[in-house]
């Protein structure tokens, strides 16, 4: 756009190779003058240093090359280069065209005069390395969008506005098998929504402050690994139909005003190593299972409004005044196994089915102690 750049490195090369200087640009784009060596007259014979390859580089920037005829030219203060941006380095909001391409941010982008989104992925395959830097604006609208095939988002710090729109990361139709790895959402409407983005991944995630859900999961085959959500306004985390999806190492605290921190509308789906603190998991779909899970609300950490639930390895560390666990009428085949809470405060609506398990061992010796295989213990 013929504004001057700075600390552009200049250099040049006689004819021969060899070096004769480098120059650095200032904050206008204007190097230091200096000499460039026409010839060396050595007793009476001269060597000419023309045609020289002049280099001009900077990193993120596709360099540019001059050659210079000094003999024809000599004195030259005034040869423009032109750096052209590496369209793989992102440092504003962009659209990603190109299939197969990784990108990479390379500064922080800050756009409060947003009139769409701010990353928008067109093309499949793509990968969007933030390496660290944030995405930030106050309007309401997504930091990253996609609705491309295989779509791989990592290590972004995204702060969107408050209101309707105002998204993280947001995966539409047409995204599945995309990866969400290593990012940062704080405040937002929503961090991470994820719509018909079937049979993706959302691995080592850091939300806090959403003003409605951390993650709206509206995917089915979600894999999702290493989550904290926290201080959301709304729900942690809400199943809005999200089928057969595995979370493993997730942690819950605070969210929804210490209401749901799980809101499942999902059938088929499997939680394990989860701990909500001061949130409950609100089920209202069939087949869902739990395994070592820790929780401490004060009122209702489990609500079962659905069937076929399967609860391993629970502990709700609260003594508490109120339901620990709370079955919705007509609600059959819920078991627990190895759940600990206090019987009091265990409510079974009318017609509702709830089996509590415990883990059972035997071990059988003979008179004079010795071991004993193959012993049938029936029960």
């Amino acid at each position: 756009d013929g504004t001057g750049i700075g600390i552009v490195d200049v250099v040049a090369y006689n004819s021969s190779g060899g070096f004769n200087f480098n120059a650095s640009t200032n904050a206008s784009g204007w190097t230091n003058r200096t000499a460039i060596t026409e010839y060396a007259n050595i007793g009476g014979t001269r060597r000419y240093y023309s045609d020289y390859n002049i280099n001009a580089s900077r990193p993120n920037y596709f360099s540019d090359n001059h050659s210079h005829n000094v003999s024809l030219e000599q004195n030259n203060l005034s040869d423009r280069f032109t750096l052209t941006p590496d369209p793989l380095l992102i440092k504003g909001c962009i659209n990603l065209t190109t299939e197969g391409t990784i990108y990479t941010q390379v500064a922080d982008i800050t756009n409060n005069t947003l009139i769409h989104d701010c990353i928008i992925v067109q093309a499949a395959n793509v990968t969007l390395d933030c390496a660290g830097f944030s995405i930030t604006s106050i309007q309401n609208y997504s930091g990253v969008y996609s609705n491309q095939l295989n779509t791989t988002v990592k290590n972004c710090n995204i702060s969107m506005g408050d209101g309707t729109g105002g998204i993280g990361v947001e995966y539409r139709a047409g995204s599945d098998g995309s990866l969400l790895d290593n990012s940062t959402f704080i405040g937002g409407e929503i961090g991470i929504s994820y719509v018909a983005s079937h049979n993706s991944k959302i691995t080592n995630v850091y939300i806090n402050g959403s003003i409605n859900d951390g993650i709206s999961l509206a995917s089915d085959w979600v894999d999702m690994r290493n989550l904290t959500v926290k201080n959301t306004i709304d729900i942690g985390i809400y199943y809005n139909g999200a089928d057969y999806s595995n979370m493993t190492n997730a942690t819950f605290l605070d969210n929804d005003g210490g209401s749901n921190g799980i809101n499942i509308w999902g059938i088929g789906n499997t939680f394990r190593n989860i701990t909500i603190m001061g949130n409950r998991i609100s089920l209202n779909r069939d087949n869902n299972t739990f395994i070592n899970i820790y929780s401490n609300r004060t009122s209702i950490p489990f609500i079962v409004d659905s069937d076929g639930t399967k609860i391993t390895d629970w502990l709700n560390e609260n003594d508490i005044a109120g339901d620990e666990v709370r079955v919705q009428a007509g609600e059959l085949n819920n078991t627990c196994l190895n759940c600990t809470y206090e019987l009091d405060d265990e409510t079974v609506n009318a017609g509702a089915e709830w089996i509590r398990r415990w883990y059972y061992q035997a071990y059988v010796n003979d008179s004079d102690g010795n071991n004993i295989s193959g012993a049938d213990v029936v029960s």
